[in-house]
């Protein structure tokens, strides 16, 4: 027994001093424009991620979305090893068999319409952007003001930074690209009266998220959505709903637009479409998709053979495991659970629980905190479970699309204990 404690303080130990020398590591080689916890993973397993000591943490955040099928998923990694053993990448200057089925394969669940592929949701976006803006400049008399909604993320490059309705994102590079403005979320008469002013020709387009992700998951009123829906196809604004996180399975179903029965123009994706590999898509209906011509934009590694051949597969896992009714039926379980955490902490004595909001749509979701989200999020990170914050009081939970019921039973054990110790905490500090 001493020697079995001995050997697990040396790994413990060993685990700091290797995670000390790779933040001096990054600290002295990488441009510093990102904030990191304290902790690196060697390897992954369905919904736990391993640091190098072995120790498992259940995975609640999944890449920010991005790994919607946990980690090493076995036909992720069997398609990974066929397709690398054929071809990588060719560039667009040839057809690509995987780019088209994948293309077909969106198209048919979706509308009729065609799709380009690049390899982040940012770059969707962009693209986007411009088939936005050369419809207005060819189909509505050189009409080129894009709106976007207050407290909205849409990426972090020219065009989506200034599609991101947050000042955050925009401070400190001067001008943002002119021609922009945003309007209130669930706010249908700021749209109208957009729409029917002096400029409201001039309006080429409307880019909305059906959930405000970065700004702490809220969701779009759907009666607000179908009004958006039928105004923007009165005054000929091109809708763009940004599916980069929503889409693929997030909210139970494949698109979140299924959610609110409503039809985009354009849809972008990212995130969720390659399960780890980078791909985004950008999909365009109708007679909106003849807008951009051969040169006016481009991608040099966008939806090369490899990372086609991964959202196909991907697409292919959740339809077979039927992982968008488990992410229906575990929701309403994980959500009955967190209100559970809410009620009892009364019930125990607790004059106010540390929960006081708890909102979203499938695995897309947030709890608005009457305690530091940080503090909460680095308690349940102690104990092996991963969380993200998105506000100084806001914590979102977005835990892989094939979790067990098992699993979300044991994140909620460890959300209980950490919410116990914080309740523990502040009512001493009021004693």
């Amino acid at each position: 027994m001493t020697t079995s404690k001995s050997s697990s303080h040396s790994k413990l130990n060993e685990g700091k001093q290797d995670i000390q020398n790779l933040i001096e590591q990054t600290d002295n080689y990488v441009l510093n424009i990102t904030k990191r916890i304290p902790l690196a993973f060697v390897r992954g397993e369905g919904s736990y991620l391993f640091d190098k000591t072995g120790r498992p943490y259940l995975d609640f955040i999944c890449g920010v979305g991005v790994n919607s099928l946990g980690h090493a998923h076995p036909r992720i990694r069997a398609v990974i090893e066929e397709q690398s053993k054929k071809l990588l990448h060719i560039s667009n200057l040839f057809y690509i068999p995987e780019q088209s089925q994948l293309a077909e394969m969106l198209i048919k669940k979706t509308s009729p319409g065609k799709a380009f592929f690049f390899n982040s949701g940012t770059e969707a976006n962009e693209a986007a952007f411009k088939l936005c803006r050369r419809y207005g400049q060819e189909a509505k008399q050189g009409a080129s003001i894009i709106l976007s909604l207050k407290n909205s993320f849409h990426g972090r490059t020219s065009a989506s930074m200034c599609l991101t309705g947050q000042d955050k994102i925009h401070n400190g590079f001067g001008p943002l690209i002119s021609e922009h403005q945003y309007i209130a979320a669930n706010d249908i008469s700021a749209l109208q009266k957009k729409l029917t002013s002096s400029y409201g020709k001039k309006i080429c387009a409307l880019f909305i998220e059906l959930i405000q992700g970065e700004a702490g998951v809220h969701p779009l009123n759907k009666e607000y959505v179908l009004q958006v829906r039928k105004l923007c196809s009165e005054h000929k604004v091109i809708l763009v709903i940004d599916e980069v996180q929503t889409g693929i399975g997030r909210t139970g179903k494949l698109f979140c637009y299924e959610n609110y029965n409503v039809k985009a123009d354009i849809i972008t994706l990212g995130k969720a479409l390659g399960a780890g590999i980078s791909i985004s898509a950008i999909i365009a209906y109708n007679e909106t998709s003849s807008y951009l011509q051969p040169g006016e934009h481009g991608t040099t590694t966008g939806g090369n053979p490899f990372a086609s051949r991964i959202a196909q597969e991907v697409i292919h896992i959740i339809e077979k495991e039927k992982l968008l009714d488990n992410v229906t039926q575990l929701s309403d379980y994980l959500f009955s659970r967190l209100n559970n955490i809410q009620s009892q902490a009364i019930k125990k004595g607790f004059e106010h629980s540390l929960i006081e909001n708890i909102r979203g749509i499938g695995f897309h979701i947030a709890l608005d905190l009457k305690c530091s989200a940080l503090e909460f999020i680095e308690l349940c990170r102690h104990k092996g479970l991963l969380l993200n914050a998105t506000s100084s009081k806001t914590v979102r939970i977005m835990p892989p699309l094939n979790i067990s019921q098992n699993e979300i039973d044991k994140g909620i054990a460890i959300m209980e204990e950490s919410f116990l110790a914080l309740e523990n905490k502040l009512t001493k500090k009021i004693g």
